[in-house]
């Protein structure tokens, strides 16, 4: 496409970024949301966080690049667009609150991890990946299984000697 062409469906240029920033936070926000989505009722609060977990890293992983120039170029953007912009993000936080909170309520994470640094870890630790080098990274799959397994230990509490594969 033409980039004069860009001007037939967008005013501006503010209105064109606003809208990539918009779909980029989008398609993470429905990955996650689907992938809980998709448990069965019976699932637990910690099988629905661990759930989060795995699908925020892989989907940060298939969008790459997209996903770190979304986090980079939002805190750029005039305050407006930002205003605007921040419904969404708010929600997605207020969603990984719930989580990590209900998660806290069952017994099934510590009790001491506060859902808005766990949130901001994971999604910007998730971030990243996209500056990795490639020989780091051995497929997706197990990208998301190493990196679910360093946050959910962290997540356990001492004593419970439970499995943080799970």
């Amino acid at each position: 496409m033409q980039i004069g062409s860009l001007y037939y469906y967008f005013g501006s240029k503010d209105e064109l970024v606003e809208a990539a920033l918009g779909e980029a936070g989008a398609l993470i926000h429905r990955a996650v949301y689907s992938a809980v989505d998709d448990l069965p009722e019976t699932a637990t609060p910690g099988e629905r966080l661990s759930t989060a977990v795995r699908s925020i890293i892989r989907v940060r992983i298939e969008v790459g690049n997209m996903s770190a120039a979304h986090i980079r170029n939002y805190r750029d953007v005039p305050k407006e667009m930002r205003d605007r912009l921040r419904p969404s993000l708010e929600r997605f936080s207020e969603f990984w609150a719930a989580l990590v909170h209900d998660a806290v309520e069952s017994g099934e994470i510590r009790s001491d991890i506060d859902p808005r640094i766990l949130h901001m870890f994971v999604f910007h630790t998730s971030e990243q990946i996209s500056k990795w080098p490639a020989a780091l990274t051995t497929s997706t799959a197990d990208t998301v299984e190493v990196m679910h397994r360093l946050i959910l230990a962290g997540l356990r509490d001492r004593d419970d000697g439970g499995d943080a594969r799970t």
